[in-house]
Formats: structure tokens, sequence, C-alpha cells
């Protein structure tokens, strides 16, 4: 096997455990959904709510986001291995890694995943604190990222190309999703899930590019 080979071997395996991620994120949260506490509200409550210190549910919410971060990382390394301009990716690894801080640290439910983060139910600590810097940070990363992505498309060749465009519609949905699931209201879970899956949708795009391209063809 030549070094070409073997590296677009590895992207190739990079690309497919994006895939695998993402897909296991939205099953282990669908799992969470199904066994969490019959209060528990898919529309007005969070993912990472399933995950709190206090869940009924803790290690499937916990799984659905380290899930979530397997995927995420993925598809950082496939963006600095295949794309001619690195700062898109260096971008989305710095996604990656405020997403592990979330799952890292995770918010206090002391009355379990319903309504996690509301009223009595919201422990102010160092977890909680760092869970929401980390998720405030995750935000602003990925809006800005997905700009710089976009604009990669200038420089960025054939499918590659395509999908830098595609970073744009991505950008629109993921701004338009979290100003709305941000303000709270009783569709905020819901909307939160639209923002994330608005990410989720365009690593899978990238992850698609290197799992289809022709093992002949040259990374572009």
């Amino acid at each position: 096997m030549t070094a070409p080979e073997a590296s677009a071997l590895l992207s190739r395996r990079w690309a497919l455990a994006c895939l695998v991620g993402f897909v296991l994120f939205w099953a282990f949260d669908g799992l969470a959904v199904l066994f969490a506490a019959d209060d528990y509200s898919v529309r007005a409550d969070m993912v990472s709510s399933l995950a709190g210190r206090g869940s009924s549910v803790g290690w499937l919410g916990q799984a659905a986001i380290a899930s979530y971060v397997v995927g995420h990382v993925a598809a950082s390394v496939v963006l600095l291995r295949e794309w001619r301009t690195k700062l898109a990716g260096a971008f989305m690894a710095q996604g990656s890694l405020m997403m592990a801080g979330i799952l890292f640290f995770r918010g206090h439910c002391p009355a379990g995943e319903a309504g996690c983060g509301r009223g009595a139910n919201h422990v102010v600590d160092v977890g909680t604190t760092m869970h929401s810097v980390c998720g405030n940070v995750y935000l602003w990363t990925m809006l800005l990222g997905l700009v710089v992505a976009a604009f990669s498309a200038i420089w960025e060749r054939g499918a590659n190309r395509v999908a830098a465009v595609l970073a744009a519609p991505a950008w629109l949905a993921s701004t338009w999703s979290a100003s709305i699931w941000l303000d709270g209201g009783a569709d905020a879970g819901a909307w939160e899930r639209v923002w994330l899956g608005s990410h989720a949708a365009w690593f899978l795009v990238i992850a698609v590019v290197v799992l289809t391209r022709r093992r002949s063809t040259p990374g572009v």
C-alpha cells in the first residue's frame, strides 16, 4: 500500500467513525427519552438534562453526548486531513473539546431529568457553571466555525467545495434554532435538537464525501 492509499484509508476510517458516532447519538438520545421519567418532555427539556446529575437515565444521556463527541472529533480530523484550508477544522476541533466539557461537567438536577435547569430543579455549583460555560463557548465556536467553513469554499476544490458551500445553510439552521431555544419556552428542547442536528447533518456531509470517493481518486 502506497502512502497516499494509506492516508486515504485512514481518512475513510475517521469518516466512518463520524457516521457511527452521530447515528449512535440519535439512538442513545431516543432510548434515553423512551426510558426517562414520564414528565420529561422532549419538546421542553434539553438533551443534557438526560445526562444530568440526578437523572434516572444518566448513563444513556451520557452515552448520547459521548457519541456526539466521537462524531464531532472524527469530523474535525477529517476536515484537518482532507481540506486544503485548516482553519475550519481547527474551529471544529475546538468545538469538540467544548462538547467534551459539556459531557464532563454535567448539570445538577436534584429532582431528576424533567425540568432540569429550571426553578427548584437547578442547583448552581462548579459542575453546573462549567457546563454552562462550555455550552456557551461551543455555541459561538460553531457559529464562527461554520462561517469560516463556508468561506473556505473559495479555496477548496471538487466535492470539498460543495461541502464547504453547504456550511452556509447549516449556519442558518444553527443560528435560527439556537435563537429560539435560548429564549426558553415550551419547545426549547425540540429546537435544541434541531440545533445539534444542523451540526451533525453538516458533519455527515463531510463524512459522506470521503466515504463515497473512489479509492483511485486523490484527495481534493
